[in-house]
């Protein structure tokens, strides 16, 4: 009987201990499914202490100093984040931290940016090209009134030359033709 009672009290110890083990089991997964994996980078806002375990009252496990980057493991829950630091998990408070842009949201940005340099510098261009056809055409439209304004110049000069001429040939005619009378005057 006593016997009984001894393997009776190690069944039963056995039985709690599995149970109690269960339930340990049953809570940790329960915290893992509320935790997010996220792994991002954050920033530290001010001089951070990580702790061992998400609890102000934890033992630290490392100081960050303000700027310092950090990755974030987890979100542990509305507070907390767990990060990876020289192979252990510690826990920082999100309120200490700030995000940084991701990779790809950084690229994204840089993508953006290029396109509207890109369209502004083919604006740019377009600008120019337009300014350069209408300075060739001022330049054309210069030399057509230059050359213009040589040309009825040159008419105006041209028929100054031949009036002279012809009221040269005529005061010759005219000349000649006194010469003329004269003379029919000197032999009647």
């Amino acid at each position: 009987m006593i016997l009984k009672k001894l393997e009776l009290k190690k069944f039963i110890f056995l039985c709690l201990a599995f149970i109690l083990a269960g339930g340990m089991l049953i809570r940790a997964e329960a915290a893992e499914q509320n935790a997010i994996t996220i792994m991002k980078m954050v920033t530290v806002s001010e001089r951070t202490e990580a702790k061992k375990e998400p609890s102000d009252s934890a033992e630290v496990l490392v100081v960050f100093e303000a700027g310092a980057d950090i990755l974030v493991v987890e979100e542990i829950d509305e507070e907390w984040y767990s990060i990876a630091y020289k192979a252990e998990i510690g826990y920082i408070k999100k309120a200490e931290t700030e995000e940084k842009v991701s990779y790809a949201e950084e690229l994204e940005v840089a993508d953006k940016e290029l396109e509207e340099v890109g369209y502004e510098t083919t604006l740019l261009v377009e600008e120019l090209e337009k300014e350069k056809t209408e300075s060739k055409k001022s330049i054309l439209w210069g030399v057509v009134i230059a050359v213009l304004v040589i040309a009825i110049f040159g008419v105006g000069i041209a028929q100054n030359v031949l009036k002279k001429k012809a009221g040269e040939g005529e005061e010759e005619k005219e000349d000649k033709t006194e010469k003329e009378e004269e003379g029919q005057e000197k032999e009647s």
